[in-house]
């Protein structure tokens, strides 16, 4: 199951259920939790954050009993969406500000070296190669599933028209709610930026 973006501050006086509470509860007014998706057994985040099963069974009743989580017989814990208006959001930690003006790169830079692929690449034992598949490693499966769902309702609009000064909107969620979860980030679609590639971003990062 990805990573959630719980933190506890074993150094509080507050209470680590009412912690795991909180922070549950603003990840259901942010939008991190997907109504669709059961949320962690208290198993699986008691191992997570390295508490007793107890702390996170208090965090969850506290839940349920609010309203906020219901529980569905045989399938688990799910978020309420309806409730996610009444939620309490935690303000986000400040950091400096950062002037991306002054480091996005106006016009590419002309001086970037070509990358050269061999076209035998494949038969090299370990081929360190940039925009290369693993053939052997590479999940065909969920590919073709996605490319399918990519292309019906309600995926198709997204993913077929050109969205000129912006990115795909479901993408950008999904990106948001698992890609950076899953790595302990929390960011809104207004802070992310997708570019056609690694070597593209990089290169407008200078």
């Amino acid at each position: 199951m990805p990573r959630t973006l719980i933190e506890i501050d074993r150094t509080s006086a507050e209470p680590l259920y009412r912690q795991v509470r909180r922070a549950i509860e603003h990840g259901i007014a942010i939008g991190t939790f997907d109504p669709a998706h059961r949320l962690p057994s208290s198993r699986e985040l008691a191992a997570e954050l390295s508490v007793s099963r107890n702390t996170i069974n208090l965090a969850y009743q506290e839940l349920v009993a609010e309203g906020f989580v219901e529980s569905r017989e045989r399938s688990g814990l799910f978020i309420n969406a309806e409730m996610r208006p009444h939620c309490a959001v935690q303000e986000r930690g400040t950091s400096p500000a950062i002037d991306w003006s002054a480091r996005v790169r106006r016009y590419p830079d002309a001086g970037v070296p070509h990358i050269e692929k061999r076209p035998d690449w494949h038969t090299y034992p370990y081929p360190f190669l940039a925009g290369q598949v693993d053939v052997t490693a590479f999940p065909a499966r969920s590919w073709t599933r996605c490319l399918r769902d990519a292309l019906y309702r309600p995926h198709v609009f997204p993913s077929l028209q050109d969205s000129v000064g912006s990115d795909d909107p479901m993408l950008v969620d999904l990106i948001c709610r698992q890609l950076l979860t899953a790595r302990g980030i929390e960011a809104d679609p207004s802070e992310v930026l997708i570019t056609v590639g690694s070597q593209q971003g990089l290169d407008l990062l200078g």
